[in-house]
């Protein structure tokens, strides 16, 4: 059964080991599409990070989005995994995206009517069923607001400075 504070978004970092990895080199050569850093740089990847959709079973957190298979992509808080990448803030889903406005669209429904798939485009977030395997899936329409994960976590890490850093408002250098 599906429940939506089994959810989170996390913010992964790569180690420099990431690149490295060979095990990481041939997972990510028969399956290219399995990067989550793919949009970014080697720098990128390893300071500003990349926020995912995280299931937590135990006291793990999983990627269902870039695991190849079921539970291949496991991250603990803190902790390289056995591909060099870091998780290094995690927050609940909910804090960033409405829990009350969970719709449940069945997979095969939205393959033959174009209106449930029309439907389903126009919500920031969605859950989609799929009957044959009886599994269940968030799928993020507005990435946008992944962003402010990002942004809390350097809030946190940077506290009075993140303004001045970040958002270059350095009250000093305005005459």
């Amino acid at each position: 059964m599906f429940n939506v504070n089994d959810y989170y978004l996390g913010l992964i970092f790569a180690t420099p080991s990431y690149f490295e990895n060979k095990l990481n080199y041939q997972r990510l050569m028969n399956n290219p599409e399995s990067n989550p850093f793919d949009d970014l740089s080697k720098e990128q990847s390893m300071i500003i990070g990349n926020v995912v959709l995280l299931k937590k079973e135990g006291d793990k957190y999983y990627d269902e989005e870039y695991s190849i298979f079921e539970h291949e992509l496991s991250y603990t808080l803190n902790k390289p995994n056995r591909l060099g990448i870091t998780l290094g803030y995690v927050r609940p889903f909910s804090d960033y995206y409405d829990a009350n406005d969970e719709e449940l669209f069945l997979y095969e429904d939205m393959l033959f009517e174009d209106d449930i798939l029309y439907e389903a485009t126009l919500k920031s977030w969605y859950v989609v069923y799929y009957g044959t395997s009886g599994d269940y899936h968030i799928v993020i329409n507005d990435t946008n607001i992944m962003n402010n994960v990002r942004n809390d976590f350097f809030k946190e890490l940077l506290g009075n400075e993140y303004d001045k850093i970040v958002r270059h408002n350095n009250p000093q250098k305005k005459k």
